[in-house]
């Protein structure tokens, strides 16, 4: 090239300007050898859906030499498609109105790929993730390792849906439990349970809200409720591992209790059974998985790219805006609940979970919980002061009690004895047992799948152990 003489005094094999022309590294040295031609377009073979359709994203491997791109249709066919790097074809990944693709004259959604795995955002839907082999085979009607149909949204969500609803603790008989609670070890300070899954791209949601502080160490049995199981868990195309763990009261260090993988034609189990808990406890989990709520991905964004084999977002809207909600709350004598929202139906079995300490001081409050578990709170809480329990009363069996007694509790509870001064659990409908009564006034969002009325542990210096985390929850 020489654009610098004129036309008349040009030498042979120099041009002025050239297009449609690269130049190359000799294949001898490094230095520039002639040029080279760029091949123009070549037309591929496809069959766009009916109607119209206008391409708003594209990303290029160039490892693989693949090409995918997202196709709006005005009939609401959108599609995912690669152009194979080696066969040229042009394969669908996925397919349908679900995708939710947006006209718009401009490139509206951010592609990017790593690790065999398509991230795509377009600042109107949750960012997703498709594993494209995957996705291949399912638009092949094949059936090993495809995805589930018809196709949910949380099945390709870039977030990771934690587990909704906490382990129910039970035991398979008497058995031995704790009978004090005034003791520091392991067993005395009781075990708290949870849960998390590993999804099929490798990623870890995080934990499950928590169960209560059981003192059942002996033939235990933790079950995922039919709510959870049925609905999410059980979908082994998408969810391939549910990881149990447990802690040392509600303030220890989480670990692995049991680990269960579906082997690609049926679901983990929903119940899990343990002789002796304490001798199943395996190693600490990693504090990514333990220490947040949810995952850190945003509500939406305008794009995503790969830096460091991480997905980056930008231009993003991180949490939903919380709505204005009032809430009052008390603590008394076998007293019920009310909520002001009949859309939302109580998980009433949470109540024998949950007690309280007489003269014990609570933080209660409510958060809203999205489909994808996004916790965002509503009420900075109001402190509530249990009552102290009264001097002596009679069980149903005519039995009187005073303080300082163990009350005799039956097989549904956590354990079988407790000490009066200390904690009172029993049935919701006994008058001897501290519950809380709380109403809730407002217009509750459309996104709210679930509303958590929640307390913190105990402020007064009790050594018993409180759990901390849910009293109750409603679904839509």
């Amino acid at each position: 090239m020489n654009p610098d003489v004129d036309d008349r005094v040009i030498k042979p094999n120099e041009a002025r300007m050239a297009a449609n022309l690269r130049f190359g590294a000799s294949t001898e040295d490094t230095n520039l050898s002639g040029g080279t031609l760029i091949l123009g377009n070549a037309l591929l073979p496809f069959n766009p859906p009916t109607g119209f359709n206008r391409v708003v994203g594209v990303y290029a491997d160039l490892e693989s030499r693949n090409v995918f791109f997202a196709s709006y249709n005005n009939n609401g066919d959108h599609g995912l498609y690669r152009i194979n790097g080696e066969t040229n074809a042009v394969e669908r990944i996925l397919f349908g109105s679900w995708l939710n693709f947006q006209k718009e004259d401009d490139y509206n959604v951010s592609i990017t790929g790593v690790g065999g795995n398509l991230y795509w955002t377009d600042n109107v839907n949750e960012p997703r993730v498709v594993n494209v082999e995957k996705g291949i085979r399912t638009q092949q009607n094949l059936t090993t390792d495809v995805y589930p149909s018809p196709p949910i949204p949380w099945h390709y969500a870039q977030i990771k849906r934690p587990p909704a609803e906490a382990l129910r603790v039970s035991q398979l008989d008497k058995g031995q439990v704790s009978k004090t609670f005034l003791n520091k070890t392991t067993i005395d300070s009781g075990l708290q349970y949870s849960y998390y899954y590993i999804y099929d791209n490798g990623e870890e949601s995080r934990l499950a809200p928590f169960s209560a502080v059981s003192f059942i160490n002996f033939k235990l049995v933790l079950v995922i409720p039919d709510s959870e199981y049925f609905i999410i868990t059980n979908t082994y195309q998408v969810i391939k591992t549910v990881v149990i763990v447990v802690r040392s009261g509600n303030d220890g260090v989480w670990k692995e209790l049991a680990y269960a993988t579906t082997d690609g034609t049926a679901p983990v189990p929903q119940v899990y059974t343990f002789p002796n808990v304490l001798t199943s406890i395996k190693g600490a989990v990693s504090s990514d998985i333990t220490d947040a709520r949810f995952d850190s991905v945003p509500l939406r964004s305008k794009t995503n790219e790969v830096a460091q084999n991480r997905i980056n977002h930008a231009n993003y809207v991180l949490d939903r805006e919380s709505p204005k909600l009032g809430f009052s709350a008390k603590i008394g004598w076998a007293t019920d609940f009310k909520n002001s929202d009949s859309s939302f139906t109580a998980k009433a079995e949470l109540f024998e979970l949950y007690s309280f300490i007489p003269w014990g001081i609570y933080t209660i409050g409510i958060e809203l919980v999205d489909e994808y578990g996004r916790t965002i709170p509503v009420s900075n809480g109001v402190d509530v002061v249990a009552p102290y329990m009264k001097q002596q009363f009679t069980n149903s069996t005519g039995t009187n009690y005073i303080v300082g007694d163990l009350i005799q509790l039956g097989q549904t509870n956590s354990y079988n004895n407790v000490t009066v001064t200390n904690y009172n659990q029993g049935d919701v409908n006994s008058e001897y047992n501290l519950i809380s009564q709380f109403n809730i006034s407002g217009q509750i969002p459309d996104w709210a799948t679930r509303v958590n009325v929640v307390r913190s542990k105990a402020k007064n210096i009790s050594r018993v152990i409180q759990s901390t985390g849910y009293m109750f929850m409603w679904y839509k």
